[in-house]
């Protein structure tokens, strides 16, 4: 089960969308703080940005519905984490005309440090595969390949 904070003005409620059998932790960010998630220090994002927009829950239930399998079939380095064990901040970004939603992934045991997690990117310089990002374009259900945050 997918579990989603959608933030916005109002104070953010929880939804629970039909996804995934296993539960996770996951929030869509205001389109507000869709440019700073792009911000990441030690690994790439998306480029180049035209402009943000505020992903479904469907969209997301898309993404991740696809992203186990398109993590083995394309032989993409593999976090060395289940995926169950990432905490999920999702923004909605055009790039090239496209759009696409692009994930930034925390390991779960980082999120004493980001209390604001579900409104706020959680920026974090290294870690290694503790922090990874990954883009899905949303009209063709294809990633590009993810990019992990630099070694300890």
């Amino acid at each position: 089960m997918l579990t989603l904070v959608a933030a916005c003005s109002e104070e953010p409620q929880p939804r629970v969308p039909s996804g995934p059998a296993v539960a996770i932790r996951a929030a869509i960010l205001p389109v507000e703080s869709a440019p700073e998630l792009l911000e990441q220090c030690s690994r790439d994002t998306l480029s180049p940005v035209e402009s943000f927009w505020l992903p479904s829950q469907l969209e997301v239930n898309a993404l991740e519905t696809r992203l186990p399998g398109y993590l083995e079939e394309r032989g993409w380095p593999a976090p060395s984490k289940p995926l169950h064990v990432y905490v999920r901040q999702y923004a909605g970004v055009v790039s090239r005309g496209r759009r696409v939603i692009y994930t930034s992934f925390l390991h779960e045991s980082s999120l004493p440090d980001f209390p604001e997690w579900h409104l706020q990117a959680a920026i974090v310089c290294d870690g290694g595969d503790h922090y990874w990002g990954i883009a899905y374009d949303v009209a063709t259900g294809e990633f590009v390949p993810p990019e992990y945050n630099g070694a300890l």
